[in-house]
């Protein structure tokens, strides 16, 4: 807040204002238009890694072999917390030929 006070400059006419603050206007503008964008994507990157896909699996899970079966049910979800924990605390490689078989098995036992 005491940055946001202190950028903008005061003049008697708002000409000579404008002209005084464009640089900070067009930076403001600037930063604006990046967070247009930018928050979107953040918020699309966070759904991903909450059901545990790669943009990959999710934008064309129909052209997959291992998902091309499932319709559209995600083997790789854990549930939201346990997958953004994964996703942003664990450092080692994960097992998912392992996952996946378990939830496929667990999926033709339902089935039969």
């Amino acid at each position: 807040m005491l940055y946001r006070r202190r950028a903008f400059v005061t003049a008697d006419t708002w000409w000579a204002w404008f002209h005084v603050n464009s640089v900070f206007l067009l930076v403001a503008a600037v930063l604006v238009l990046a967070g247009l964008t930018l928050v979107p994507l953040t918020f699309a990157h966070l759904y991903v890694a909450a059901v545990n896909l790669t943009t990959w699996e999710l934008m064309s899970s129909h052209r997959i072999s291992y998902l091309r079966h499932l319709n559209d049910v995600n083997p790789f979800h854990l549930g939201y917390l346990r997958n953004i924990a994964t996703f942003c605390c664990i450092c080692r490689p994960q097992n998912w030929e392992q996952l996946y078989r378990k939830f496929t098995q667990q999926l033709s036992d339902s089935a039969a």
